[in-house]
């Protein structure tokens, strides 16, 4: 994220017309509380309002789940933007209207593909129009309605119509002075000997929208009898723009209802995430005719930690959840899977049994664990001996993926059950065919858990205060600053803090005093939630009048450095093997206690 190419004129002026208070209540229901307003966060679900906005400094912070930042950094969360397209729409919401702010536009607006997005943008309103306008459109119309989609629907969702005649589209881009090759490369037309004509040829149309709500493509469905020889759908090619492995359709419409419900439900077909945002479930997303990759997980990872899959209940469908679970787990997911009854596919049980018992099975959702404990049951009859071992041996392979030892216990238990065999003798097999790679993963996970336990009990020290103490102060006083340069040449053993003071530092070299939006606008996009939290933290710290207030708080992070420092170089010490190494660390010991006068 290249926030240096905001101009600081464009950004004052956003700042400037942007109130906090007013921009997060477009979202929340805020409250005032003393100085500041209150609300519920919008970033996770909870009851009690734990969400802070502070219009004195224009940033917010929830002590619910950690979030925070200002203005800009709140509209880019939320809405899963860029800073630069954060930036603009605040622009626009503030109606400012200069050159700085069309060059913006045009900047975020990925230039490079301008044409294609304009293309895309004039052929998805051609489709709507013919659908909604024309005799032809009359008939889907009616084919929709059968199908149980309301007008809101389709009107929400941008869904048109291709002409049963081939060469309508082409007419109407030419007519507009839109390139027909281009259109040809991004899936529209086909070509044949010279002559362009429509692709998707007497289709209903459903344009596939990226993360931020431009047109990337289509997915044409064929809706008359005697059509379906050439394939129930047909997609828009592969391109620079559609890369099915990466789009996750409806996202630009769902992703504020996943920061407030913090969950997702994740389909296989557009037709069924209609059916269920219809059905009052707006959180939900799928992918695009495509198994789940990596990178869907990352993109839906930066909204929320809980996935519910809700996938056809044919046997393809229950495979391809199976599938995906150890991806989204892999990912620190939490997964459950909805089980849709009569191999139905999601979109036929809302449409056959209603809303209100598609949520109750949605709220019945299976735990990932226990689906694949099921969905393995289901292949083997437990009525042959061979296949008991095999299901033994496939129980086995799940329960070493598992890092929780009471969750492997839980499994083996309820495998001993199945299978008629006692307990001790499941546990006693499981735990002699550990693998050693199996024992070492299980090792390295148990350092880093310590090492982290290690870094959580550092926040609640002395010295842990001091550092954030002496931050807040930096904030306040650029004197503050220059002598904590001075005294600890702007070295804090904790890496982020670290960062912060060494931003603060480089801030002061070309301003006297701090302009903390400006500073929040500035620094690197990772440090303001941190940096946020510090402010919050401490916030009821009184004014500096005292110098020796910031020489007890260097003094306590010295000392913590020194001992660090030295601790590490005599653990160093103890693990050379050469001489002239243990020689040379030993004068580093004796500079390290120079230094800090020991």
């Amino acid at each position: 994220m290249n926030k240096g190419r905001i101009p600081q004129e464009l950004f004052d002026q956003v700042i400037a017309q942007s109130d906090i208070v007013d921009v997060v209540s477009d979202y929340v229901q805020l409250t005032k509380a003393g100085k500041n307003y209150k609300g519920l966060c919008p970033f996770h679900g909870e009851n009690t309002p734990s969400f802070v906005v502070s219009p004195d400094k224009g940033i917010y912070k929830c002590f619910g789940c950690g979030e925070g930042g200002n203005v800009i950094s709140f509209i880019s969360q939320l809405e899963a933007i860029s800073y630069p397209q954060a930036i603009l729409k605040l622009a626009q919401r503030a109606g400012i209207q200069t050159d700085l702010v069309a060059s913006l536009s045009q900047s975020t607006q990925n230039s490079k593909y301008k044409n294609e997005y304009d293309l895309l943008e004039f052929s998805k309103g051609f489709y709507h129009y013919y659908l909604n306008h024309t005799k032809e459109g009359k008939i889907a119309l009616e084919y929709l309605t059968k199908r149980g989609m309301s007008a809101e629907m389709i009107e929400q969702f941008g869904i048109g119509l291709s002409p049963s005649y081939s060469d309508a589209l082409v007419k109407t881009l030419a007519n507009n002075q839109f390139s027909l090759p281009q259109a040809t490369q991004l899936g529209l037309l086909n070509e044949h000997n010279g002559q362009y004509y429509d692709r998707f040829k007497s289709r209903i149309m459903f344009p596939i929208f990226d993360k931020v709500g431009k047109v990337v493509g289509f997915s044409g469905r064929v809706f008359l009898e005697g059509d379906t020889h050439l394939g129930k759908y047909v997609n828009s090619p592969e391109s620079p723009l559609f890369q099915k492995g990466k789009l996750i359709y409806n996202l630009h419409e769902a992703k504020l209802a996943i920061r407030r419900h913090n969950r997702v439900l994740l389909f296989e077909g557009f037709l069924d995430v209609i059916s269920a945002v219809e059905a009052g479930i707006s959180e939900s997303v799928a992918t695009m005719g495509t198994a789940f990759t990596e990178d869907h997980g990352r993109e839906l990872r930066r909204l929320t930690d809980h996935i519910i899959i809700c996938y056809d209940g044919d046997k393809a469908g229950l495979a391809a959840a199976n599938k995906a679970i150890p991806i989204l787990m892999s990912q620190n997911f939490i997964v459950s899977v909805v089980e849709i009854p009569s191999k139905m596919d999601p979109d036929e049980f809302i449409k056959t049994n209603g809303a209100e018992a598609f949520s109750k099975l949605v709220d019945q959702a299976i735990p990932a664990i226990d689906y694949q404990y099921r969905y393995i049951k289901r292949q083997f009859n437990l009525e042959f001996v061979s296949h008991r071992d095999q299901f033994k041996r496939a129980i086995y392979h799940l329960a070493y993926s598992l890092q929780s030892p009471t969750l492997q216990e839980l499994i083996l238990k309820k495998l001993a059950q199945d299978i008629s065999i006692g307990e001790q003798s499941i546990l006693q097999e499981f735990a002699s065919g550990k693998s050693q790679v199996y024992k070492n993963t299980n090792i390295n996970n148990n350092k880093n858990e310590m090492s982290q336990m290690r870094r959580h009990h550092l926040r609640d020290t002395k010295y842990d205060r001091s550092e954030k103490m002496l931050i807040h102060y930096m904030l306040k006083d650029r004197r503050v600053a220059l002598q904590v340069e001075k005294e600890l040449n702007g070295y804090l053993n904790d890496p982020t803090r670290r960062n912060i003071v060494l931003y603060i530092l480089d801030y002061y070299t070309v301003h006297e005093t701090m302009n903390l939006q400006y500073f929040l606008n500035w620094i690197d996009e990772a440090l303001v939630k941190p940096i946020t939290d510090i402010i919050f933290e401490c916030e009821t710290l009184p004014p500096l009048t005292n110098d020796n207030v910031i020489r007890d708080l260097i003094l306590v992070v010295k000392e913590y450095v020194y001992k660090a420092q030295m601790e590490q170089l005599k653990k160093q010490i103890s693990e050379a093997t050469l001489d002239h190494e243990k020689l040379e660390l030993l004068g580093k010991v004796n500079q390290l206690k120079q230094q800090f006068g020991k």
